[in-house]
């Protein structure tokens, strides 16, 4: 349950919640979040510190990591910590290429003159796009200014009509839309493709649309366990949608109440829905698993 009250928090950039929510650094998952909280904080040294002291934990998925701190050197050269972080790469054991090649790469960076951010970055989102890095992709995406968005366009039009993760390009179109770029562009969402300008699209997590149906879920769900469930479901089914239009009736609000006092593996109160009724809620309950999966 702690994982998906992370993920909501992350979703709605909450970020300062979620940097107290996992303070207590207890696993890998926690620290993980911990971490990404403090990024889009921009408390960037505060993450290199956080890697020093949890280093032995953080070899369990090391790559993820060598990754930010790669991102985080090309910004801030003097930080200290880059190296300290860099000796105790040195004694570890070997892991595996992929953190040898990183290693490589921090390391090499470190040495050399501060080199322009847009372009880093920029080749980063583009490398990860043609390997289909999703995990690289979701870290970076929260990253980029305007100005990257607009280099990257020809990218950015290929993964958002292309076999991409719906919540990655959930999480593009957001920034678009944030960015208040002003062109026709095309997403896909399954067999449909939409076109929209981010322009004129708003972001329904700003906007009070993601409050509105908040207030839906808490006239209809009283458990304040599966409130929090059924919001993480919501957010998560929303970033899949946008840009496309959702019809938030009853018949929503409750497959997402069913579905999120499943998730917990408890039983839904009962209902006075008639036969037409709950077949209308099924069909509602196995679209969003559907799209909440893609």
């Amino acid at each position: 349950m702690e994982e998906v009250n992370f993920q909501t928090l992350y979703d709605l950039q909450d970020y300062e919640t979620l940097v107290k929510r996992t303070a207590a650094l207890k696993d890998l998952n926690m620290i993980r979040y911990h971490i990404i909280g403090l990024l889009g904080m921009g408390a960037n040294q505060m993450v290199l510190k956080i890697m020093i002291l949890k280093m032995p934990i953080l070899q369990k998925a090391l790559t993820v990591f060598l990754k930010i701190h790669y991102e985080i050197l090309k910004t801030h050269r003097t930080f200290p910590e880059h190296a300290i972080l860099l000796e105790r790469y040195q004694n570890l054991p070997y892991l595996n290429q992929e953190v040898e090649d990183w290693i490589s790469q921090i390391k090499i960076l470190y040495q050399k003159p501060p080199h322009i951010q847009v372009k880093e970055t920029t080749q980063l989102f583009v490398e990860a796009f043609e390997k289909k890095d999703f995990e690289m992709l979701i870290d970076l995406i929260p990253q980029l200014k305007p100005i990257q968005l607009c280099s990257l366009k020809l990218t950015i039009k290929s993964l958002l009509t292309n076999s991409f993760p719906q919540r990655i390009k959930g999480m593009l179109v957001i920034a678009l839309i944030d960015a208040r770029y002003d062109e026709v562009i095309s997403v896909s969402k399954g067999e449909k493709i939409l076109n929209f300008n981010p322009i004129d699209t708003v972001n329904p997590f700003k906007d009070g649309t993601f409050e509105r149906y908040q207030s839906e879920l808490d006239g209809m769900i009283k458990d304040p366990s599966v409130r929090q469930i059924a919001y993480s479901i919501l957010s998560t089914y929303m970033l899949t949608m946008v840009p496309f239009e959702i019809d938030p009736e009853y018949y929503f609000f409750r497959a997402l109440s069913n579905i999120a006092y499943g998730y917990l593996k408890l039983k839904a109160p009962n209902t006075d829905e008639e036969s037409s009724e709950i077949a209308l809620i099924e069909k509602k309950r196995k679209h969003i698993e559907m799209m909440i999966k893609l």
